[in-house]
């Protein structure tokens, strides 16, 4: 009895998953939007390369005149940075006791 049942069982599930299969292979809709999907990563694709590569292949175009650093305006230049940090004061080993 429980044989025919499990059988039972077993084929509706196979039906349904027949069913579910057929379904998504006939609708338009699953297959159009990954489409439109595709074709708004390929139109964001095209505006990025516009905003981003071109500029970037324009300033591969750019010369820097290596004489500036040679120049004696340029060697007279010192370095005037102040550090922002402070050395911390801490102990080597924070779990030996204080003395």
């Amino acid at each position: 009895m429980f044989g025919n049942i499990r059988h039972l069982v077993a084929l509706l599930l196979l039906v349904i998953l027949g069913v579910g299969v057929y379904y998504l292979a006939t609708s338009e809709n699953f297959f159009t939007g990954h489409q439109q999907r595709a074709s708004q990563i390929d139109q964001r694709t095209e505006e990025l390369e516009r905003e981003i590569i071109v500029p970037l292949k324009q300033l591969s175009s750019v010369n820097i005149d290596v004489d500036f650093f040679a120049s004696s305006e340029y060697k007279a230049l010192s370095d005037m940075s102040v550090s922002l940090h402070t050395p911390a004061l801490v102990r080597s080993n924070p779990f030996a006791p204080v003395e």
